[in-house]
């Protein structure tokens, strides 16, 4: 066969088999490739390598591979949920500590992990100098902890230093209590620790408490539309050395606009991912900025219209300068 010949047969196979077995049969181009020929190729015999009996190992290596792939963002999500709890509990107190057991019960009884998966995402977070032992038991969030959580609240869609976008996505999403992937419901184990029946019923009341969502939002609609619309001619006017935070502001403000105002958009954990950057920009410009003050309140309202209080939001900053 020549060459020109074989890339042909290699894109027939994959346009027969690939599509139905999802399989790349990267196998069989770098056999040839491997081949070392000049002028013409000599003659290569495919038909074993077309035979999807032969490729059981190859699928499975795949299979494989894809689980590692998932069981690294479960073990990634596990760490940031757990350094959230320090965020959220003891915020950039360094003398505050949180002990290590009640950590762990906690999780184990809302069954959000296992004991060992618990301590191990624990250990990780020491090494990695986001967490600290203080002393026997007690753990604190050091610096560079708060700084993560802070990144990751201020750029939900982005990649922080130790965490990946996509671990914290699937926290967000976790957190609002949305467990439906697509039209799947996430029935196994990793990432949720929920057993088929009680997964079922996470999916009965995820849809009411979307459908309650939906309905509460109808009530307001006009007065969120107006916050929205407000907190833009705020963001409009930040001065020019918070250039980043007034487009950041505007982004998530377009993003809540839709989101909230059309109702076949309404989703939760995306309503709730853009209030909580929104929040984060909130934070940066109170105190600093002329109209910070009715930026945060508009803010504030804004938030709880939509059926969120800055507690849901994780924004322990704008909740000690909020009026009592």
């Amino acid at each position: 066969m020549y060459k020109d010949e074989i890339v042909e047969e290699i894109h027939r196979i994959r346009e027969e088999y690939a599509r139905s077995l999802n399989y790349d049969l990267s196998a069989i181009v770098a056999d040839l490739q491997s081949r070392e020929f000049e002028g013409e190729w000599e003659e290569v015999d495919l038909s074993r390598k077309n035979d999807p009996k032969n490729w059981n190992d190859s699928l499975l290596k795949d299979d494989t591979l894809m689980n590692d792939r998932e069981n690294l963002v479960r073990k990634e999500s596990n760490r940031y949920r757990i350094l959230k709890i320090f965020y959220d509990t003891l915020g950039e107190r360094s003398n505050s500590t949180l002990n290590e057991s009640d950590i762990v019960g906690h999780l184990v009884e809302k069954r959000e992990m296992s004991d060992k998966e618990a301590e191990s995402a624990i250990n990780h977070l020491i090494n990695e100098g986001l967490l600290q032992s203080a002393y026997f038991g007690a753990i604190s969030i050091t610096h560079e902890g708060f700084k993560e959580i802070e990144a990751s609240i201020k750029y939900p869609d982005r990649s922080t230093k130790h965490f990946s976008n996509k671990a914290i996505h699937f926290y967000n999403i976790a957190v609002a209590g949305d467990y439906i992937m697509g039209d799947n419901i996430n029935t196994d184990l990793r990432g949720t620790n929920i057993s088929g029946n009680v997964a079922g019923q996470v999916r009965d009341n995820a849809q009411q408490n979307a459908s309650n969502f939906s309905q509460n939002i109808n009530q307001t609609v006009d007065e969120i539309a107006k916050l929205i619309d407000s907190l833009r001619d705020i963001a409009m006017n930040f001065p020019e050395e918070y250039e980043e935070q007034r487009k950041e502001a505007l982004d998530h403000l377009e993003d809540l606009q839709e989101e909230i105002i059309t109702p076949e958009k309404r989703k939760p954990s995306k309503i709730k991912a853009n209030l909580m950057a929104l929040g984060g920009t909130a934070c940066i410009v109170a105190g600093h900025i002329a109209g910070a003050t009715d930026f945060v309140n508009n803010f504030t309202d804004l938030a709880n219209k939509a059926g969120f209080t800055l507690s849901d939001l994780n924004l322990p900053q704008l909740i000690q300068s909020s009026p009592k």
